[in-house]
C-alpha cells in the first residue's frame, strides 16, 4: 500500500538576491499547519493499517520498541537522557518560582516599589 503521507510543496532553494532565510521564515507557519494536519491523521492511520495489515503493523511496532530499547540501554543515551531531563527540569522549575514570586511581589522588574 502506498503512504498516505504526502509531501509539501515546500521549496527551500534561495533566491538570487540572497533572501532564503527570509522566504523559509514566511512559508513556516503554511509548513506547521500541514505538520500538524499530518500528525492528526496518525491514528486514523494505525487504524487502517491495523485492520488490513495487522502483521506488518506489529512488525514495525516491535522494531521501534527495539529500537528505543537499545538507545535507552545504551549507557550514553542513558547519561544523555538524564543530563537533557535533569535541565528540563531545572528550567521548568525556575520557570515555575519565577512566576509564583512574581505573583507574590506584585510582578515588575525587581525595582522596589515606593510606598
Amino acid at each position: 500500500m502506498a503512504s498516505s503521507f504526502q509531501t509539501s510543496g515546500y521549496e527551500g532553494s534561495q533566491t538570487q538576491d540572497g533572501n532564503g532565510a527570509e522566504e523559509l521564515v514566511a512559508q513556516l507557519p503554511a509548513l506547521a499547519q500541514k505538520v500538524a494536519e499530518q500528525a492528526r491523521r496518525v491514528p486514523e492511520l494505525i487504524d487502517h493499517e491495523l485492520k488490513e495489515n495487522p502483521y506488518r503493523l506489529l512488525g514495525i511496532v516491535g522494531a521501534v520498541g527495539v529500537g528505543i530499547g537499545m538507545l535507552i540501554g545504551s549507557r550514553v543515551m542513558r547519561a544523555v537522557i538524564i543530563s537533557v531531563g535533569g535541565y528540563a527540569v531545572t528550567e521548568a522549575l525556575r520557570g515555575y518560582v519565577g512566576d509564583q514570586l512574581k505573583q507574590v511581589t506584585g510582578g515588575g522588574d525587581g525595582a522596589q516599589r515606593p510606598n
